[in-house]
Parts: structure tokens; sequence; C-alpha cells
């Protein structure tokens, strides 16, 4: 099974990334909404993730309960297709 990847940059310059599978919690209004993970196909994911966001004013993820982001300082979000691997070397 392929991953499915979506990087979100905000406007302070932050980027984060999204997985297939994350789970993404929704606040609106200081209450918690609700939890939802992330499972769609590849050419529906930026659309899902696009509706899952637009119901919340903050969104913090499972595995991150210590940062809270703030959907309405997203500025773009890109779909990643392949992986991208650093390479290291000790030259």
């Amino acid at each position: 099974m392929e991953i499915n990847r979506a990087k979100i940059y905000f406007a302070d310059g932050y980027k984060l990334t999204l997985n297939n599978g994350d789970l993404i919690h929704l606040i609106k209004q200081g209450i918690k909404l609700s939890s939802i993970k992330l499972e769609k196909s590849d050419k529906n994911f930026i659309l899902s993730l696009l509706q899952i966001l637009n119901q919340c004013d903050y969104f913090y993820l499972d595995n991150d309960t210590k940062t809270i982001y703030k959907e309405s300082s997203i500025v773009k979000i890109k779909y990643i297709d392949k992986p991208n691997f650093e390479i290291m070397s000790d030259l």
C-alpha cells in the first residue's frame, strides 16, 4: 500500500507533513469536535484533507498533543508523491 503524504505550509514558515493514517483532532470555538483518521486514495487525499480542516478553527495530531495548529494560518498544502530521501555521506 502506497502512503499518501501532504506537506502543509503555515504563514510563519512552519511546515507540517501529514500521512495517510494520521489521526487529526478538530477544535472549533474551544471545543473538541471530533477525531478523524486520514484515509483516502492518492487522487482524493488533498481534497479530503481540505474538507477535514475546513470544519475547524484549530487542530492537533494524535502523535503530538502539545502543539495546536490554527487552520486559518495555512497558506499552502502540497501533495508529496514520492518519498524525499536524504543522502548522507562522510565525505
